[in-house]
Formats: structure tokens, sequence, C-alpha cells
């Protein structure tokens, strides 16, 4: 059983001053650190520079200064980069540095509930300082409410959708229907029993 296992498995092994891709994905949660497009999110960070080897399968990586990832990976994250790389694909925001100081919301668009193991969540679109607003992003109500307390845009949101509905409610209860052109009706069903061929 052995030998159809690892048929498909390889010895990755590298040595001191080689230059590794090292893959890195974030965990997929919603919050203010969180990517807006996760599936188009990088696969590979670096390249980086292996200074030590521990084991048989761990390799120490030289990561920029300041980084908060431990700089110890299995050699099933890592990648050897191969030719010259002159652009370094950067570790993913909030493995650096507290990105909690550099997001500030300033505003609430909408807000909506969403449906999580059946039970519904409201959740509120948060237009973040200095950020376009088509970055706007979902956050969950209460999660936003915990992690900045100090805004009132909570309040601003419960406005908002009081007036979402009334201009929702004033535009489709008094539009005009449409004039009804075509009836479509269906066919009776025959009443009593169905007589039977008689086969000769």
């Amino acid at each position: 059983m052995t030998i159809y296992a690892n048929a498909h498995r390889r010895d990755i092994s590298f040595k001191v001053g080689d230059r590794v891709f090292l893959k890195l994905r974030p965990h997929r949660q919603q919050s203010v650190c969180s990517r807006i497009f996760q599936k188009l999110a990088p696969r590979y960070y670096g390249p980086y520079v292996v200074t030590q080897k521990i084991g048989e399968v761990a390799y120490k990586l030289q990561l920029p200064a300041g980084s908060r990832v431990h700089p110890v990976f299995h050699a099933s994250q890592l990648k050897k980069a191969v030719g010259k790389h002159s652009q370094i694909q950067e570790l993913p925001l909030g493995t650096e540095q507290d990105l909690t100081s550099n997001y500030e919301p300033v505003n609430v668009l909408a807000q909506r509930q969403k449906k999580q193991a059946g039970v519904l969540i409201p959740q509120i679109l948060v237009q973040w300082k200095d950020k376009p607003i088509e970055e706007a992003t979902w956050e969950d109500a209460a999660d936003f409410a915990s992690q900045f307390p100090q805004t009132n845009l909570g309040d601003k949101a419960a406005l908002n959708r009081e007036s979402i509905v009334r201009e929702f409610e004033h535009e489709h209860i008094d539009r005009p229907k449409p004039p009804i052109t075509n009836v479509y009706s269906r066919r009776p069903k025959a009443q009593g029993p169905r007589k039977r061929l008689a086969i000769e």
C-alpha cells in the first residue's frame, strides 16, 4: 500500500542560502483585516532565504523585520525559486502590523441579514477611511460594535435601514402594475374511469 501512496510524493530538501517561496494562506474569516477577494489572494510570498535547516522537514526563513509570523515552516509550504526575482511578494496584511489602527469606519452604506448555521446574523456594509467605496466590506454588526465602540455608526445603520425600507415601499407599492394581457388555465380533468382498449 505504501508504494501506491508514495507514487505521487517526492522528497523535498533545501540548502542554507536557497531562495524559496512561502505558501501562506490566511484564515478565511470576515474581519477588518480580511481581503476583499479571497480567491484572488496570492498563494506564495517571497522569495525568502533559507537560514537554517531544523530536523528533516523544517526550515527557518529570513522574513522581513517586524513580521509576526513564526519563521520556521514545513517543507511542504516551500517552493524553490528558480531564476531571478527582482520583485518580492510581501507578506499578507495582518502578519506584519496591527491593521485596526489603519482601518477607521466613516460610513455605513447598507444593512442585511446573512444566514449562518440556520441563524440570521445582521451585517452592515462599512466604508473605510481613505478607501474607495468599491472596497467597502460586509462586517457582522456585533463584531463591528465591539471593535469600534466609540463610533455611532450602528445607530446610523438602523436609521438607514428604515429609510431604505420606506423608499422601497414607496417606489414599489405605488408603482402601477403592468396590464394583464394573457391568462392561462389548466384543461379540466376527464371525469369517470377511463375506458380500456380491447385488444383482439
